[in-house]
């Protein structure tokens, strides 16, 4: 399985790069980059399925300004991560990322998937099912002493959930939130902390879960960890 073939196009006009083939998406490239641990665990959306980290398309990113302040990123991929294109639905993908200083980071997220309509078996009519996701990503970080961040996100789905057997469809709403945390106590010794809370339809009672993570690294030369 190929993760990643694609074919960039630097520099396509002053500060920005054309992308084309199978590469990432702009859900969490940055946040899982500032959290940095991922050899513990994913970040909340990936771990959650809510956006690939991969699909085939098209993307166009780079700097709004001279300084690099302000990055964009926007892609329109099939929607498929990293399989074989089977319909000709579409998702279309957008990020602004700003850097106000070293220290602050902060990112703003959205896309929207056009999907097969469904069928509601109550009146029998095919009905729109496509998804909308909007994301915020916030992390302060001070180099050689601790980083702080926080991510959350909300999903809407149209027609995706039936209270009950007989009800009509209802549009499916979910939400989540991820806070995290590490410390460096000295050269050799790191404290690591999150915690994750995921409700994947709001109108549904008892589908929530939380993740918490605690942990000590211990890293007595370079090219060791523990």
């Amino acid at each position: 399985k190929i993760k990643d073939s694609w074919l960039k196009w630097h520099n396509i006009f002053k500060g920005s790069d054309l992308v084309f083939g199978l590469s990432p998406t702009p859900a969490y490239d940055v946040s899982e980059g500032a959290w940095g641990h991922r050899y513990l665990e994913k970040t909340i959306m990936d771990l959650n399925h809510i956006v690939s980290s991969r699909d085939l398309g098209i993307d166009l990113k780079g700097k709004l300004d001279q300084k690099g302040t302000v990055k964009y990123w926007v892609k329109l991929g099939n929607n498929a991560g990293g399989k074989a294109e089977v319909n000709k639905y579409k998702r279309f993908y957008g990020m602004l990322q700003f850097t106000p200083s070293k220290n602050l980071l902060l990112t703003v997220y959205s896309d929207y998937a056009s999907t097969a309509p469904t069928l509601d078996q109550t009146d029998g009519a095919m009905k729109d099912n496509n998804v909308f996701i909007g994301a915020f990503f916030l992390n302060y970080k001070q180099k050689g002493l601790f980083s702080l961040g926080l991510k959350g996100y909300f999903r809407s789905q149209q027609n995706n959930f039936a209270s009950s057997s007989t009800s009509a469809l209802e549009n499916q709403t979910g939400d989540g939130i991820s806070i995290w945390a590490y410390a460096d106590l000295s050269k050799t010794v790191e404290l690591v902390g999150r915690f994750d809370n995921v409700d994947p339809n709001t109108k549904k009672d008892g589908d929530g879960k939380s993740l918490i993570l605690a942990g000590v690294q211990f890293s007595p030369s370079k090219n060791i960890d523990i």
